[in-house]
């Protein structure tokens, strides 16, 4: 299964870089998550922002969650 993940702020890989890349997998079963930062209760989250520790207990644990489904 690929996840791609939309940060809707995010103007280094924007919607359409993101599904592109899904759908270069195209014998997985695909899936996008939009997510914008108003769901996390911040203003703006960024394509580097993502992957600081402010949203270790949001962002991270959301896509942690998910790559421990199947295991």
């Amino acid at each position: 299964k690929v996840r791609g993940v939309e940060l809707t702020d995010d103007t280094y890989a924007p919607e359409r870089a993101v599904r592109a890349i899904v759908e270069a997998y195209a014998q997985a079963s695909q899936e996008v998550v939009r997510i914008r930062p108003e769901e996390l209760g911040v203003k703006e989250i960024g394509h580097f922002g993502a992957f600081t520790s402010r949203f270790e207990s949001t962002l991270w644990k959301q896509l942690g969650d998910w790559l421990l489904e199947d295991s």
